[in-house]
Order: C-alpha cells, then structure tokens, then sequence
C-alpha cells in the first residue's frame, strides 16, 4: 500500500489536471444536453459539439498520458529532448544573431561552455559552434560541460562540420557538479539557455565564477520570466509544469535579478532585455535577456 501511495504521489499534477479537464468536459457537454426534447437542427449541432467535445478530450487525455511517461521515463525524456534540440539546432535561426553578437575575438584561449543540469540546450547539439567559425582568433582549449550524453553525436558532428581546430573536452556532468582543475584561469564562460534547466542557479554561478581568471567575462543568452501581470506572464505560468517535463527540468525564471542579487559588486554586468524570434509554439519564450558579466 505505501508503494502504491508512493506511485500515486510521483504523478505530475499536470497529468491529473488535464485528464480531470478531458473528463469534466464529456461530462459536462452529457449532463447539459442529456433529456431534452430537441429538434433535428439542435440534434445536429449537439451532435456535432459532442464530437468536437470528443476530440479535445482526446488531445487532453493523450498529453497528459505522454507527460506521464516522460516523467517516468528518464531515458525516454533525455532522447527525446536531445533529438528535438539537436533538430531544431541544426539549422540557422534569427536567435543567432543575437547569440553570435556575444563571441569576439577577445574570447581568449580557454573557454569552458555550460550545459544543463538536466540536459542543456545550447551546448547539447553544438549550436554556438556556428558563431565561432569567423573568429580568426586561436582557442586553444575548449571545454563542454554537457551531462545528457545523447547530445554528444550532434556535438560532435556541429564541431566538425565547423572546422574548428581547437581541442575539445566534453565533460558529461552536471554543471552544479563540475570539479574544474584548473579553476581562475579560463577567459570566457558561455551560457545560451541553459539556466533555465539547471537545478540550482546560484551554484552554476558560482562554478563559472570560480571557473574566470580575474578580468574573464560570462557571455549569456537566455529566456526568461516576462512582465508581471502582463498576459505573456501569466501564460508562462500556465504552461510552466509542461514545460518542465517535455523541457527536462526547465524553469521560467527571473534571471536578471537572480543574476544580479547573487553575484552583486564582483562581477561587472552589461545586460540587455530583447524579444528573441522564437517558433510560433514556443512564442511563451520570447522574453530573453543577453550581455557579459566580467569578473572583477
């Protein structure tokens, strides 16, 4: 009985909301139109509504049975994650125009890029290999902190079909978790979405801190939580327990003042508010925020 009620408590809520929403809206559409004398044009519309009913119900149902599995599901959850990443990766989107506008050549010549906690996404399928394709400075070293090992074919593949030359350490950890030997002496850190999925975002702060030579900079690009009370705000809200699901563990988050509180007067901040291009599916995710923190 307890493994039971163990099992029981494991189910995402949003799993049980939506198929309590599919149930109460058959219910619903029986007991409103259940005993009453009709005629043929009102037969048909309810016929035809019910039917409409139905097919919601459906897609309700269907949802909330694919979350259930994937929360369930670590593996399934990290390929799946990493298959869609890496395909809507592959190819070249407005983001990286912005994205791109963060790496000069004073990136320096140790560079360490952070993943996910539960997956990353912008490590993951090697998107910001494409920006450092026309920088004519040399990076000697190049490490990747990526945990989801799904994401190490696509790396690989970005990283060649890029020529680079530099070399290329893909660390399969969890950026909370990175033990850097050679802590205080690399150049830049990147992060391009990527602390949404993290567990904790103060402690993979204070790995890139720690990670930065005095004078080092943290590049970042990411989404974030909109305006309070605006529709945008309240959206995100809506749709933020499906997200962390079929998004491995991302949370809409307010970054600049996260950002801001914990690294205080030790890192310089240069950051900017944009509206990123984003699929017409994931439009919840336009607010972004991009700039540079330089460690002091």
């Amino acid at each position: 009985m307890v493994v039971c009620l163990c099992c029981i408590q494991a189910i995402p809520s949003v799993s049980v909301q939506l198929l309590a929403t599919a149930a109460a809206l058959v219910y619903g559409h029986r007991t409103l139109f259940r005993n009453r004398t009709q005629s043929v044009w009102l037969r048909r519309v309810t016929l035809v509504t019910f039917a409409v009913t139905i097919i919601f119900a459906l897609a309700l149902g269907l949802l909330a049975v694919g979350l259930l599995v994937l929360s369930f599901n670590d593996d399934l959850r990290l390929s799946a994650f990493a298959s869609f990443c890496a395909k809507s990766g592959s190819e070249p989107s407005p983001l990286d125009e912005h994205r791109c506008a963060l790496f000069d050549s004073s990136l320096g010549s140790k560079v360490i890029e952070f993943g996910g906690s539960w997956g990353g996404t912008r490590t993951g399928p090697g998107t910001n290999f494409r920006c450092l394709e026309n920088i004519t400075q040399s990076i000697e070293k190049y490490v990747a902190v990526e945990p989801n090992s799904y994401f190490v074919d696509s790396l690989n593949a970005e990283f060649n079909r890029s020529r680079l030359d530099f070399e290329l350490d893909i660390v399969g950890t969890r950026g909370e978790d990175i033990d850097i030997a050679d802590n205080g002496s690399y150049d830049s850190v990147i992060m391009t979405h990527v602390l949404c999925s993290v567990k904790s975002v103060e402690t993979v702060l204070d790995n890139a801190e720690k990670a930065l030579r005095p004078g080092g900079k943290m590049l970042f690009m990411e989404h974030v939580l909109a305006k309070d009370n605006t529709r945008l705000f309240y959206l995100q809200r809506l749709v933020a327990p499906i997200l962390y699901i079929v998004g491995n563990g991302c949370k809409i988050r307010n970054l600049e003042d996260i950002m801001r509180t914990h690294f205080g007067e030790r890192m310089d901040i240069d950051l900017t508010s944009f509206d990123g291009d984003m699929p017409k599916a994931m439009f919840f995710a336009r607010p972004h925020i991009k700039g540079v923190a330089v460690k002091k």
